[in-house]
């Protein structure tokens, strides 16, 4: 675990985009050539029954980038880090070059990070941090066919887009420390589960006692599950708080579920705990405190 004690280091409100309808069209020859090989090999279409949620951004989800105060931002912001699970099947590739140009940050080093999948943000924090470099990190997530975003546990995968700032002087909140773990799955979602409460409150009882902080100051918010699926979590934290959504947002779902707390005072606590999931057998846990 690593903390940020010298210097402080802060992340802005995170800005996000919601609004779904029930397709989009794509019209890009990467995509053509996607749905060929489902043809020749059987795959794709539509899913039968419940999943018929409204997946899509009416647009590609880079064109929904609403990031606040973006002029002010020009030379402040070092690193531009594009994250993502889902490989977008566009001609704006790759983002993080396209993202540079229509931002307008022409000082700004661009890459993007996805070999981490779900935890990719927190690398793209640890290495700005550790750089002594401000940053705009967008969480980008964009999908195109139903069949292939359904999930193990019966979420659907779905298109998201999330931006904030991590800068060394400025933010809503105050990043305090961050811990990533190798974790053992299996097959079973509830045992992953169950796996992932015993982790994120290990990580989190060693944050109290090093901090000096109480449990009780302390609001989890937890990953995305399908909704059967918080029963299991909830038991492993004093206060924790989830979207109870069908959508999965990939690299962007923790910052939805800390807006949508966020709009919730009642809730809140001192410190904020974000935790991370990826796929790959990976769990992320980030420490903040609220400024307000």
């Amino acid at each position: 675990m690593w903390f940020a004690e010298k210097p402080s280091v802060f992340i802005s409100t995170p800005s996000t985009f919601s609004e779904y309808r029930e397709q989009r069209a794509i019209d890009r020859e990467t995509y053509g050539q996607y749905k060929r090989m489902c043809e020749f090999y059987e795959r794709g279409g539509e899913v039968a029954g419940d999943f018929k949620d409204r997946l899509f951004f009416e647009q590609e989800p880079y064109r929904h980038i609403q990031c606040s105060n973006i002029e002010n931002l020009h030379s402040q912001v070092d690193y531009l880090i594009s994250c993502h699970i889902t490989y977008p099947l566009t001609g704006r590739w790759p983002p993080s070059l396209y993202l540079k140009k229509s931002l307008n940050l022409p000082d700004a080093s661009a890459f993007s990070l996805t070999g981490r999948g779900g935890i990719s943000p927190l690398l793209a924090m640890e290495i700005a941090y550790f750089s002594g470099k401000n940053a705009l990190v967008v969480c980008m997530e964009q999908i195109y066919d139903r069949r292939e975003s359904l999930r193990d546990d019966g979420l659907m995968k779905a298109d998201a887009v999330s931006a904030f700032t991590f800068t060394f002087d400025r933010g809503e909140y105050r990043i305090l420390a961050c811990e990533q773990r190798r974790i053992r799955k299996s097959s079973n979602v509830k045992d992953d589960v169950q796996l992932i409460g015993n982790t994120a409150r290990s990580i989190i009882d060693c944050f109290a006692q090093e901090q000096n902080v109480r449990q009780e100051d302390v609001l989890v918010l937890l990953p995305t599950f399908k909704h059967t699926y918080f029963p299991l979590l909830k038991p492993f934290f004093i206060h924790s708080w989830g979207r109870e959504d069908s959508r999965y947002l990939g690299t962007a779902d923790p910052f939805y579920t800390l807006i949508g707390v966020s709009g919730d005072k009642s809730l809140l606590r001192p410190y904020l705990v974000l935790i991370f999931v990826d796929a790959g057998h990976s769990l992320g846990v980030l420490f903040i405190k609220n400024k307000g």
